[in-house]
């Protein structure tokens, strides 16, 4: 049955791929149904091609791993030994399915995302595809004819240049709404356009992220931020672990049922194992008042910090994997010994060192694009 509903979907995607759409709305729809394919699966993106529009195609990529590490159960492997260019050239043109498997193996993946971003006519289009090891079979593949919008041609180059548009950006950004200024939610892009002069796609070396808490008074809102984000950074290094553990919990209960008792202690465990706090900048603050209805003011405090790639990895580097997995076993053996569980049911953790290692990539990849 789920081979068959797989199957529909992936005829949809391909038909409904071909109207003509804008570059993020096809950035979103093509990373929820990768997502669906790729559940608890490991997988190598390839930048995509994009032959005279290269920060197109540093865009897209930027946008299918991030849609991709939120999504639980999927696995991004670490791209760092990768020559992406040669490879994805290589990609571009009519090659065998078996090469492509033999990247994602020689990479340690299960399968291999890449695309093609190219002009056609008055439009463009976007070719994405998904090759799995193992077998010659299509798990995705999807055309969208992408239509030319205000994003594109910002990132093509064409109408101001590229100081003013990040002048333009900053100045949206700090635009004051409802519930304050626009860079509250949006805070990589509005970080590296005002501290490093580029654009959310580019390269950077820094995590942004805004926290906030609330009190009476300022005073009292701006020392319970300080609070809150070393608490924040600790408990969101946790989170990351959980989540790119899920899907060894995921798998035994989709074949052996809901054992509840195993996705608790596993939240117990990643929570445990805590992480040192990163080192980080104070950049930008402001605070939000409200009237409560006993006439008394209420202060927000919106603070945006900006940590370090590189401290962020020490950090995670510091979580001690190999102890989740461990009190993982305990709990499996316990559940064994009490009758609880069948013997037959177990989780494939016999070998540790290679499932932290995979556990590590993907929490390292969650950090590179701000997902903490």
């Amino acid at each position: 049955m789920k081979k068959m509903i797989l199957t529909v979907l992936l005829s949809v995607s391909a038909v409904m791929g071909f109207g003509q759409d804008v570059l993020d709305n096809a950035i979103a729809k093509a990373g929820k149904d990768m997502s669906v394919v790729l559940k608890e699966r490991y997988v190598l993106l390839l930048d995509v091609f994009a032959p005279g529009a290269e920060d197109v195609g540093k865009y897209i990529t930027y946008g299918l791993q991030t849609q991709l590490v939120k999504n639980k159960g999927v696995g991004l492997v670490d791209r760092s030994g990768v020559i992406n260019d040669e490879i994805t050239y290589q990609l571009s043109g009519n090659v065998s399915d078996e090469t492509a498997q033999s990247i994602a193996n020689q990479n340690g993946a299960s399968a291999v995302i890449y695309g093609v971003f190219e002009k056609l006519g008055s439009s463009y289009q976007l070719s994405l595809k998904i090759i799995g090891v193992g077998t010659t079979r299509i798990p995705y593949a999807e055309v969208f004819v992408i239509r030319n919008d205000r994003r594109l041609s910002d990132l093509l180059g064409e109408g101001a240049s590229v100081s003013q548009r990040i002048t333009e950006q900053i100045r949206d950004l700090e635009q004051i709404g409802e519930f304050g200024p626009k860079w509250v939610d949006d805070s990589k892009s509005y970080g590296m356009l005002k501290y490093e002069n580029k654009q959310s796609y580019e390269a950077t070396e820094w995590v942004y992220k805004v926290i906030s808490s609330s009190g009476t008074s300022e005073s009292a809102a701006k020392g319970a931020v300080r609070r809150a984000i070393q608490q924040q950074l600790v408990e969101g290094i946790s989170t990351v672990f959980q989540s790119v553990m899920d899907s060894t919990i995921n798998a035994a209960q989709d074949i052996y049922g809901d054992y509840t008792e195993i996705a608790d202690v596993m939240t117990q465990a990643c929570s445990a194992a805590r992480a040192r706090v990163p080192n980080y900048s104070e950049l930008q603050q402001y605070t939000a008042t409200t009237r409560r209805e006993d006439g008394r003011t209420r202060y927000t405090v919106y603070q945006l910090i900006r940590v370090s790639e590189g401290d962020m990895k020490a950090a995670v580097a510091s979580v001690d994997v190999a102890q989740i997995f461990k009190i993982l076993e305990a709990k499996v053996q316990e559940l064994h010994n009490g009758g609880k569980m069948p013997e037959t049911v177990t989780i494939n953790i016999t070998n540790t060192e290679t499932h932290v290692t995979q556990i590590n990539q993907t929490a390292m990849t969650f950090i590179e694009v701000g997902g903490f």
